[in-house]
């Protein structure tokens, strides 16, 4: 998988694999309790994403906003997994 950093809050960097069942990743920033025990980031992975919507959720003015309003309210549409 192929990682952006981004500016945002709540996501750390945004990856994508083409090829891939769930071609999304998204590292989200620890918590301050998870990166007081080390933890870089928290890391997720969902199918069902397109590649036209992997680039409007690079080019959101809010990251944090596109994923939750675009990605987040439909885990039926957008499976993912904890890696």
């Amino acid at each position: 998988m192929e990682w952006t950093p981004v500016t945002s809050s709540q996501i750390k960097e945004i990856g994508w694999e083409a090829d891939a069942e769930k071609p999304l990743g998204i590292r989200f920033h620890p918590s301050k309790r998870a990166a007081a025990e080390g933890v870089p980031y928290l890391e997720y992975h969902y199918g069902g994403i397109t590649p036209e919507m992997h680039t409007a959720f690079l080019g959101a003015e809010s990251k944090g906003h596109w994923f939750k309003v675009n990605v987040k309210p439909f885990p039926d549409q957008f499976p993912f997994v904890k890696v």
